[in-house]
């Protein structure tokens, strides 16, 4: 049966990158009295370091948000738990042009459970809180939040009427001090917000009764609707993130969509995804697929390389070495990955580091439904060739570029395989496909 080869171009400055591994690790975060607890939303800040929105249950207490902040290597500097109910969403916390962040959620306030937005410094402690409550016997409960171009921010989230058992998109716009300027709801409910360039939001929403249907929702600089798009067959969805190009990268439940900026579909790939974020070269980090799988796609959608952690993936981002941190639960962990997605094992049994025999080129992944080669200066291209456990040569891989990436596996058995370089015959890689 034929083989089909993903050749994947990558660009010179990417080349002039050396080989070498970024700094990886994995970190543990307990806390006394708990009885569950996860990490729902990590963002590096810009001295470094990280910080970490985590869900806390503490029996007989109740629920809360726990936020921590650590060093550049993932060392805890500071954490405050706040006596809040938290958001189920990796867009739940930013940090600040002042530095701060901010936080949003849901608090109850004896009657009903209302937005709760927060600013905290840099000792996690409180520089002001808000609450936002719509009256009409309603609760509402903040999901995403972005900080807007006037210093204010946007914050969107959804309603509850339980005499009605009805949920309705909520969009809330404060000033910098997080005091309300306007607020807008519309039918169903909201996952992620984001600013647009004319000054007005997009939300990523989920509209319909179940099975959902997810989609775009766009609004003007005061909150008024302007236009929607539905994309059929999703069932719902949980987040949406603005790329370089002004288009959206949205994660539904049964794909990863990626839109233009009036919301029209260029690609959709049949991934089932936590979160989606653009990273510097263009393509997508997708963190959360079968829960554990952390993910790389070129700017077209096209896998370059899978990762399996051991844990469930809720929020992945790039880092400003390019490699990733990433967490979620159960407990609250921290994983600090390199560009190739490699970082220990969450259980302390370190994954196998790649190997590279020959210096210009090596097995990016070694494990996965698809095996990436990365090669660099090969002037008459590059050849490999791949053999089964038993030595039978089954298929080859060919490039005429200089330098590259090249995915293989799609087609072939689960199983054991070696790949040699054809220009190097005493270097030999193996690699385990799995489906």
């Amino acid at each position: 049966m034929k083989k089909r080869v993903l050749l994947i171009v990558l660009g010179a400055m990417f080349f002039a990158l050396p080989l070498t591994a970024q700094e990886s690790w994995v970190r543990f975060y307990e806390a006394e009295e708990w009885e569950e607890m996860s990490g729902q939303c990590v963002i590096q800040t810009a001295d470094g370091g990280y910080a970490i929105y985590a869900y806390f249950y503490e029996y007989g207490v109740g629920e809360k948000v726990w936020l921590l902040m650590t060093s550049p290597h993932g060392d805890t500097l500071w954490t405050k738990k706040y006596e809040n109910q938290a958001s189920w969403g990796s867009d739940a916390l930013i940090e600040s042009a002042d530095g701060s962040c901010v936080l949003t959620g849901a608090g109850y306030t004896g009657e009903s459970y209302d937005v709760w937005l927060c600013k905290a410094g840099a000792y996690c402690d409180v520089i002001w809180e808000r609450h936002v409550d719509l009256g009409k016997g309603l609760d509402e409960y903040g999901r995403s939040i972005q900080q807007t171009t006037d210093g204010g921010y946007i914050i969107t989230g959804r309603t509850y009427d339980l005499n009605l058992n009805k949920s309705d998109v909520l969009l809330i716009k404060t000033d910098a001090r997080g005091d309300t300027v306007w607020t807008h709801t519309y039918e169903q409910g909201g996952a992620s917000v984001s600013q647009t360039a004319d000054g007005g939001c997009m939300l990523a929403c989920n509209f319909g009764s179940y099975p959902y249907e997810f989609g775009l929702l766009k609004t003007n600089s005061l909150g008024q609707e302007e236009w929607r798009r539905i994309y059929d067959g999703t069932g719902g969805g949980w987040g949406m993130e603005q790329t370089t190009d002004a288009g959206y990268i949205l994660t539904a439940v049964s794909a990863i969509i990626k839109t233009d900026s009036a919301g029209d579909v260029e690609w959709t790939r049949d991934f089932v995804a936590e979160c989606a974020r653009q990273t510097t070269d263009g393509g997508y980090i997708l963190g959360g697929i079968a829960g554990t799988k952390l993910i790389k796609l070129d700017p077209d959608g096209n896998t370059l390389w899978e990762k399996i952690r051991e844990f469930h993936i809720y929020s992945v981002r790039q880092t400003t070495d390019g490699g990733y941190i990433l967490t979620g639960g159960p407990d609250v962990w921290l994983v600090k990955t390199d560009s190739t997605g490699y970082a220990p094992k969450l259980s302390g049994i370190a994954e196998p580091v790649p190997v590279t025999h020959h210096s210009n080129w090596e097995v990016v992944n070694s494990v996965g439904s698809r095996i990436t080669l990365r090669y660099v200066d090969y002037p008459q291209g590059f050849t490999a060739f791949i053999f089964d456990a038993t030595g039978r040569k089954v298929d080859e891989v060919h490039s005429s570029l200089t330098s590259g990436c090249i995915t293989w596996g799609e087609g072939c058995g689960a199983g054991v395989y070696f790949i040699v370089a054809e220009s190097d015959i005493a270097s030999t890689q193996k690699v385990l496909l799995i489906r």
